[in-house]
């Protein structure tokens, strides 16, 4: 029922179209029609490879003509695709695409589909477009012709399959056609040949613009310089004066400073003068004055100490009898003082030990928070930090300096190399690994002592005395090593952690990658030298003018008429310049478009070249579609007569049998005698031996056409992959397989093919190449001959060398000039397309190897093909 539903939508839709067709004369509206109608049955004639996974059909028309959207929206409303609905939207941009299905480009929008691959990424979309030349990118074009009015459309096989869709061949009952792929190649390349020409013209006539204003900048330059000279030693000279003048007023400013300094000193030394005799005045009557002090103070002191000497007489007995008393109460008291301590000391210490073990507890959770930040903080850090045991390099550095000034020392390469080996990693974190390029913190740890070389020694040095002095903290630089072999300059931060100033057991080290900072720094010094170096040149050219610049006014008149000449001419040559950098611009200009026109045609070739070899496998397949039928036939027919000799044999076994069962035994003896007999008929029969025999044969048929499928899969397979490793003696007998039945009988096949030669490609190109050469060398060979097929290795360079000659007829110069042309054939019209060789050439080059041939008439032809390859031993 559904079967016959849609027979009746196709043909009522097909009446449709036909319809439409007739009335193309009636306008715009039934033209948009038609390419609304044909847009829909090129989608219902179409497969997507992810028709499964498509909900609702999306559909971009990249045009401006409303009229096909009113259309194919008409269409949406009273149809389905394939039982989904449809989307429509209309644009003249590829904005939105990622999701498309389906792309119509109106006319004038051939700079648009150049860049769907690049706005839609890997989705495949169906690409439809209308009356464009340019057909390489199209998948169905719609062609008007320019009589009947008529549409037709085109049909391009190799970019559909290319993207994965599929097609029924009914869709060309409703006028269409497939493209030709060889006049397209060949269009193709004509454009290109063209845009080449044409580009080297322009390219010419740049050199040429290029070297007339090079010749026009060097007299500019010229100059320029003369009158920058002259202007340089004029401003020279009155700089000169200037700084003379200047160097007179500064000395007179001195000279008067100096003077109202002199007049000032000169005032306050006068009144310095009075002030010092009043002092000294002041000083004598001061001096009176003390003196009659100090006598009186005498006086009093006697005095105070023999009052002193009876109060200590009398103060000695108070304090005898007070000690006695005061010892009575201190002892009462002491031993009450005694008892209530005990009793508060108990106390205390109860309440001391509780807050102890809650601080205790408290500070191991802050401690252990601490530790997690620390090892979060280590791990985390955006700079390199390692944590190192140092303590055994302390020890050996004390052992092997003893006395004298630390800074003096001098160690060895030797002893440097002993004691990097003393250096223990703790721990590390990532920023490390990635700094050394480090696989795991297990290398970096075993192989610390890798990354030094005979430049970080210097940066040793200088750790290594900071430890000497019992410093704890330090910066150096040092270069390193990575596992990769880079040399690194390296900022590094010397930290001996707290509580292991004695032993250095646990030394933080954070390094910081200073090697671009280094690189530019010895940049800045040569260029440094390199301008000092010029300002000494310039400075020696700058004295050589300032003695000829003490010549004569009149030569410096003259010099200055000579330049007002030639600054007239500059301002020549500067317009004739301009001029010639406008021309100059617009040719980039022009040069740059064709540019970017000759990478859309060379990118264009090269999908067309894909398309070529493809066609050229599947073409030289049916050339050879007979011959392996034939070599098929054979053990089919084989294996054919031996299923017929076994159905013959069972069924005369089935006989026996059933000859048995149908009699009736008396005794065990009659039963054992029929036996007997049914065994000697067995025997007489041989059914063994031919059982045995019919059975060998059919697996011999069987292994042969095995083989010859194989080897047709390896021919055939997808020629993309190019990291496949392919066995060469596998590739030269599976292609010679393929073609047994041109040779079989009539040439004599010699191979001296190396066992265990791997070559790095795709198996369907290596075999398209040998059948190629392999075909066209038994074709050479009219009636009987030999080929011969050698290998040799060249293990050092990695090269195989593959000969293959043949006794046929031979090749002139001419034939053999053009033997790797496109297209070029000797063959009659039907036996060959003229790709073979040159896609061999091809193929070949794109594995990075070459192909040579020499042929005399008469004489037969050599071939010789050098691929990379590797030997395995077994």
């Amino acid at each position: 029922m559904l079967l016959a539903i849609e027979y009746q939508m196709k043909k009522n839709f097909t009446i449709l179209l036909f319809l439409l067709s007739s009335f193309m004369g009636f306008g715009q509206i039934q033209e948009s029609k038609v390419i609304a109608g044909l847009i829909f049955r090129f989608a219902q004639f179409v497969e997507w490879p992810n028709e499964s996974s498509i909900d609702t059909f999306q559909v971009l028309l990249i045009s401006e003509d409303t009229l096909i959207y009113q259309e194919f929206d008409l269409i949406r409303q009273s149809h389905k695709l394939k039982g989904k609905p449809i989307r429509i939207k209309m644009s003249n941009s590829l904005n939105g695409i990622e999701n498309i299905q389906l792309v119509y480009f109106d006319q004038g929008y051939e700079d648009i589909i150049n860049r769907i691959d690049a706005a839609n990424g890997i989705q495949p979309v169906l690409i439809v477009t209308y009356n464009y030349t340019d057909k390489l990118l199209s998948m169905i074009n719609l062609v008007k012709d320019k009589k009947d009015k008529k549409i037709t459309f085109e049909i391009n096989k190799q970019n559909i399959d290319g993207r994965g869709f599929k097609y029924s061949p009914e869709l060309l009952l409703y006028g269409g056609s497939l493209m030709d792929v060889k006049e397209l190649y060949l269009k193709t390349y004509s454009e290109l040949l063209e845009k080449t020409t044409s580009l080297e013209k322009l390219k010419a006539d740049l050199d040429k613009l290029e070297t007339e204003k090079k010749k026009f900048q060097l007299q500019i330059n010229g100059l320029n310089d003369s009158f920058e000279e002259l202007k340089n030693d004029i401003k020279l000279k009155e700089e000169e004066y200037q700084r003379l003048n200047e160097q007179i007023r500064v000395k007179d400013e001195s000279l008067n400073k100096m003077n109202r300094i002199l007049i000032s000193n000169t005032q306050k030394s006068q009144i310095l003068e009075k002030s010092l005799i009043v002092q000294n005045d002041s000083i004598f009557r001061a001096k009176k004055e003390l003196s009659e002090l100090n006598i009186k103070l005498l006086e009093k002191q006697k005095q105070l100490q023999e009052n002193q000497a009876v109060i200590y007489t009398q103060s000695t007995k108070i304090e005898t009898q007070q000690k006695r008393l005061y010892f009575s109460l201190i002892l009462a008291f002491a031993l009450v003082i005694v008892l209530i301590s005990i009793y508060i000391a108990l106390s205390a210490k109860k309440q001391l030990n509780n807050k102890l073990k809650y601080l205790v507890d408290k500070r191991t959770i802050e401690l252990k928070k601490s530790q997690e930040y620390y090892l979060s903080l280590f791990e985390n850090s955006p700079v390199a930090v390692c944590e190192f045991d140092l303590s055994e390099l302390r020890d050996f550095l004390f052992q092997n300096t003893s006395g004298g000034d630390i800074q003096a020392y001098l160690f060895s390469d030797e002893f440097y190399r002993t004691s990097i080996k003393k250096i223990k990693v703790n721990d590390l974190n990532m920023q490390t690994l990635l700094l050394f390029g480090a696989a795991s913190k297990k290398q970096f740890i075993e192989n610390y002592y890798e990354l030094f070389n005979e430049e970080s020694f210097r940066g040793l040095h200088k750790m290594y005395i900071k430890i000497l002095n019992n410093q704890s903290q330090t910066e150096y630089e040092i270069t390193r090593v990575s596992f990769k072999g880079e040399i690194k300059q390296l900022y590094q931060s010397f930290m001996v952690l707290p509580g292991h100033e004695s032993d250095y057991s646990k030394v933080l080290i954070s390094m910081l990658d200073i090697t671009e900072l280094k690189d530019y720094e010895r940049e800045v010094t040569r260029h440094r030298d390199h301008l000092e170096e010029l300002v000494h040149e310039r400075t020696k050219e700058i004295i050589k003018l300032n003695e000829s610049l003490y010549q004569t006014n009149e030569e410096l008149q003259s010099k200055n008429e000579d330049l007002s000449s030639k600054n007239r001419q500059l301002k020549e040559q500067q317009e004739e310049i301009t001029t010639l950098n406008e021309e100059l611009l617009e040719s980039n200009h022009l040069l740059e478009d064709q540019k970017e026109q000759l990478e859309q045609l060379v990118q264009k070739l090269k999908e067309t070249q894909d398309q070529l070899v493809e066609s050229e496998k599947m073409a030289s397949l049916g050339l050879l579609t007979a011959g392996v039928a034939h070599e098929i036939n054979n053990p089919i027919n084989f294996i054919s007569s031996g299923n017929q000799a076994l159905e013959m044999l069972i069924s005369e076994l089935w006989g026996h049998l059933e000859n048995l069962k149908s009699k009736e035994f008396t005794s065990n003896e009659q039963f054992r005698q029929e036996l007997l007999n049914f065994d000697n008929a067995i025997q007489k029969g041989e059914y063994h031996r031919m059982f045995d025999e019919i059975i060998n044969g059919i697996s011999l048929g069987v292994e042969r056409t095995t083989e010859i499928v194989r080897s047709l899969q390896a021919y055939s397979r997808d020629t993309t992959n190019l990291n496949d490793w392919i066995e060469l003696a596998d590739a030269v007998n599976s292609s010679l397989v393929i073609l047994k039945n041109k040779y079989k009988g009539r040439i004599n096949v010699i191979t001296h093919v190396q066992p265990n030669i791997y070559l790095n490609c795709s198996s369907g190109k290596i075999n398209q190449v040998f059948v190629n050469i392999f075909s066209n060398a038994f074709d050479a060979i009219e009636g009987q001959g030999q080929v011969k097929i050698s290998t040799a290795m060249n293990s050092a360079d990695n090269k195989v060398f593959i000969e293959i000659s043949d006794s046929g007829k031979g090749m002139d110069k001419d034939t053999l000039k053009k033997v790797f042309d496109p297209f070029f054939t000797t063959k009659e019209t039907g036996k060959g397309t003229g790709l073979g060789l040159y896609i061999t050439y091809g193929i070949i080059k794109q594995m990075k190897g070459t192909i040579a041939v020499t042929s005399e008439i008469n004489m037969g032809t050599n071939f010789m093909i050098t691929l990379p390859a590797k030997k395995e031993e077994t």
